[in-house]
């Protein structure tokens, strides 16, 4: 009988080191007609080949144990990281407002008041003066100086009514000053629209508020499904489509516009939260801020320089 017909004659199972492989010895093998192996030198008897298979599946049953536990570990990781994103956000949001306060309350040259021009003889003569008694006449003849009071304008007059209260008063309190008539100039308000310039460095005008002016809850009525999508910094944030983000761009693209810092973090936090998720599971907005967020970064060069 020939060498070539012995390994189909045992009931045993050929492991051959060379080409890697555990098969019967009625199956044919490549590796054993090329290579020409003797099966007196690569063989492994039946309880050693199970013995290997059950190590195999306890070493993949293993590994599987493992992965999922790595799994819970990445998932426990990036909650976290939101987690860290939404603190980064409030304390961004908390030192732009008290910016914003100390830039309001911040006393300027224009807002000291200017000493007040001294009153004219005439004044201080009228405030002096006593008022007449309740028996005298009710309508004297006006002297010369009278005339002149009459003839000097509203403000005299009110200076007149002054001097009355304070004669009338038994404890001679102080006159309150009278506050000034000057109308407040549109300087003085409050705009609630802010100058500066874009990412082209063109004039453009910006709101005074980040966001959208549509509201959480009209944004989850009209998009329900775009909404659920959205990371909670998003959702409070009011960045619900690609002209919020746009908006974004043009803030951060120079120092000086409004709220330039708030949206330079705000950017970056947002770019944090859309990497943690799947391609295919993020909104639009998202996919656009994803997409032009790393060519607007060279705008925010002098945020990063700090």
């Amino acid at each position: 009988m020939a060498d070539s017909e012995v390994p189909a004659k045992q009931p045993r199972w050929v492991w051959h080191t060379s080409a890697g492989a555990i098969h019967h010895p009625d199956m044919r093998c490549t590796e054993c007609n090329v290579r020409q192996l003797h099966v007196s030198n690569a063989e492994a008897l039946d309880d050693d080949f199970k013995d290997i298979v059950t190590s195999k599946r306890v070493d993949r049953k293993e590994m599987d144990k493992l992965r999922r536990q790595l799994s819970e570990r990445d998932a426990e990781i990036a909650k976290i990281r939101v987690e860290v994103t939404e603190l980064n956000v409030q304390v961004a949001e908390l030192t732009e407002k008290v910016s914003e306060c100390e830039r309001v309350h911040a006393p300027t040259p224009l807002a000291v008041p200017s000493s007040p021009s001294l009153p004219s003889p005439t004044f201080l003569s009228a405030r002096n003066s006593p008022l007449p008694a309740m028996d005298d006449e009710p309508h004297p003849t006006p002297s010369f100086e009278t005339a002149s009071l009459n003839a000097a304008g509203t403000s005299q007059d009110v200076s007149v009514k002054d001097a009355a209260s304070q004669a009338s008063d038994p404890k001679g309190s102080k006159p309150h000053p009278q506050p000034s008539r000057r109308k407040r100039g549109p300087s003085n308000q409050k705009d609630s629209r802010h100058h500066g310039l874009n990412r082209a460095g063109q004039r453009h005008i910006f709101r005074r508020e980040i966001g959208s002016l549509m509201s959480a809850d009209d944004f989850s009525r009209t998009n329900p499904a775009d909404f659920q999508r959205l990371p909670p910094i998003y959702r409070r944030a009011r960045i619900f489509a690609a002209e919020d983000v746009e908006d974004l761009f043009d803030r951060q693209s120079h120092p000086n516009n409004s709220a330039s810092k708030k949206a330079c973090s705000l950017l970056d936090h947002l770019h944090d939260a859309s990497t943690s998720k799947n391609a295919r599971l993020r909104a639009p907005v998202e996919a656009h801020l994803m997409k032009h967020y790393k060519t607007n970064r060279k705008h925010s060069e002098w945020y990063r320089a700090r």
